[in-house]
């Protein structure tokens, strides 16, 4: 595995970051320090170590996770609960959410560590289909539920 997608895999930064603190000598390999992000180690055998701290190597996860209404998809916030509030027995370093819904939205939320997998599944060009389902509470005419399915978000009441 590649020294850069070591560190960014066990939250030490991101790819970017973590190639800066390479380069910037901040990173030992079996107790030399090193100055190339692509170097291939092994996560199994090799002591690394970011200013002098040892890293454990972290492992992908992947967590499904049915968002509440009522809670904001963020880390932190000062004012709303967030939808970290609910992984009380998980070491939520490194993990982010991919994607996002609205405050008063529900429904599936991904959390995971793996970059490349939420990028694959985020990134606009790589296209992945998502469905939504709506549930309205007032009566609409037959054209406009033509025009939801054929994806117009907007009508008039």
């Amino acid at each position: 595995m590649r020294l850069d997608k070591f560190l960014a895999q066990s939250a030490i930064g991101r790819r970017k970051e973590v190639r800066i603190y390479i380069k910037e000598g901040m990173i030992k390999v079996n107790g030399e320090v090193v100055m190339e992000p692509a170097m291939e180690i092994n996560e199994n055998i090799d002591v690394i170590e970011y200013i002098d701290n040892i890293v454990q190597y972290t492992k992908k996860v992947y967590y499904m996770f049915n968002k509440p209404a009522g809670f904001i998809t963020a880390k932190r916030d000062t004012v709303n609960k967030t939808v970290f509030d609910f992984f009380h027995d998980v070491n939520v370093d490194g993990l982010f959410h991919a994607g996002r819904l609205d405050k008063d939205t529900e429904g599936l939320l991904l959390f995971t560590n793996d970059g490349e997998f939420e990028h694959k599944l985020m990134y606009p060009q790589k296209y992945v289909e998502k469905i939504y389902f709506f549930l309205g509470s007032w009566f609409f005419r037959r054209t406009r539920y033509k025009g939801i399915r054929a994806g117009s978000l907007y009508w008039e009441r």
